[in-house]
C-alpha cells in the first residue's frame, strides 16, 4: 500500500513521456525548404511557400533532392562515389556549392587552416542537422525513461524477488530500445546525408581539382566506418567519435586535396 502514491506518479509520468514520444515522432517528418527572390532581388530560404510574385530559384529542395549536383550540371558519379559504390537519394546537398568552392580556394591561397575547418564544419553540420531538430537525441532518453517507469509500475505490485527481476529487465530493455531508437532515428539518417555530401564534394573542390588517392582512400574508410558505427550493435558513442575524427581530417584534406 505504501507504493500507491509512487505508482500513481509513475503512471502520470509514463503517460506524459508517451505523449512526448508521439509528438517527437511527428516532428521527425522532413520539412520542405523554399528558395526564392523578392521584388528587390534579395534571396530568401524559408520552410513556408513564397509569397505571390516571388521568383523561385532553380535550386533543388534540401529535403528531397533528385541529384547531388547543382542545377545545370550533369549528374555523373564522382570517383569517391564509384569507390563507395552507392549514393543516398534521401540526403540533402549544400544550397551554395559555388560559394563553398570560392571560399575554399581563398582559404587555400592564404593557407588558412581555420577557414578550411570552418568550411568543413559548416558542410558537416548542414549534413547532420539539415531539417532535423537538435532535440532528437532526447528521444532515446525519453524511451529509456518510459520503459524503466513501466517496469517500476509493473514491479511495484509484485513481491520483492519478482519485482527486482522485472525492474532489472526493464532497465536492460530500456537501454536496448534507446540504442535502437538512437541508431534508427538519428545515426543512420545522419550517415546517409554525410555520405551524399562527401560523394558530391569532389566535384566542388575547385577548378580541375580531384582527391589524391590517399585522401580518397581515407574518405572511403571513414564512410565504411561511419556506416558500421551507425548500427544498433555499436556503442552509442562510436558514431560521434568517428564523426569527430572526420572533422579533424577534412580541413587539411580540403587545403591539399
Amino acid at each position: 500500500m505504501i507504493l500507491r502514491a509512487p505508482m500513481a506518479w509513475a503512471r502520470v509520468l509514463a503517460l506524459m513521456l508517451t505523449a512526448g514520444l508521439v509528438a517527437q515522432a511527428g516532428s521527425l517528418q522532413p520539412q520542405q525548404i523554399y528558395r526564392w527572390k523578392d521584388a528587390k532581388g534579395r534571396q530568401h530560404v524559408t520552410n513556408s511557400p513564397p509569397p505571390p510574385g516571388a521568383v523561385p530559384l532553380d535550386v533543388p529542395p534540401l529535403q528531397n533532392p533528385q541529384s547531388t549536383t547543382p542545377p545545370g550540371t550533369a549528374a555523373s558519379p564522382s570517383a569517391l562515389e564509384t569507390a563507395t559504390g552507392s549514393r543516398s537519394a534521401q540526403a540533402s546537398v549544400p544550397p551554395d556549392w559555388q560559394g563553398f568552392s570560392e571560399r575554399l580556394e581563398a582559404a587555400r591561397k592564404a593557407r588558412n587552416a581555420d577557414a578550411a575547418a570552418n568550411q568543413a564544419d559548416a558542410m558537416l553540420d548542414d549534413a547532420l542537422w539539415g531539417g532535423v531538430s537538435k532535440a532528437l537525441p532526447l528521444l532515446p532518453v525519453a524511451t529509456f525513461a518510459l520503459v524503466v517507469l513501466l517496469g517500476w509500475w509493473i514491479g511495484g505490485g509484485l513481491r520483492r524477488g519478482p519485482a527486482s527481476v522485472v525492474m532489472g529487465s526493464s532497465i536492460l530493455a530500456g537501454l536496448a530500445l534507446a540504442q535502437f531508437t538512437l541508431s534508427s532515428f538519428l545515426y543512420q539518417s545522419q550517415f546517409a546525408r554525410v555520405q551524399a555530401r562527401l560523394t558530391a564534394l569532389e566535384g566542388h573542390l575547385g577548378s580541375g581539382r580531384t582527391w589524391k588517392s590517399e585522401n580518397r582512400a581515407r574518405l572511403k574508410t571513414f564512410l565504411r566506418s561511419l556506416e558500421s558505427k551507425a548500427s544498433p550493435l555499436s556503442a552509442p558513442w562510436d558514431f560521434p567519435k568517428e564523426l569527430q575524427a572526420l572533422r579533424e581530417f577534412l580541413p587539411q584534406a580540403l587545403l591539399d586535396p
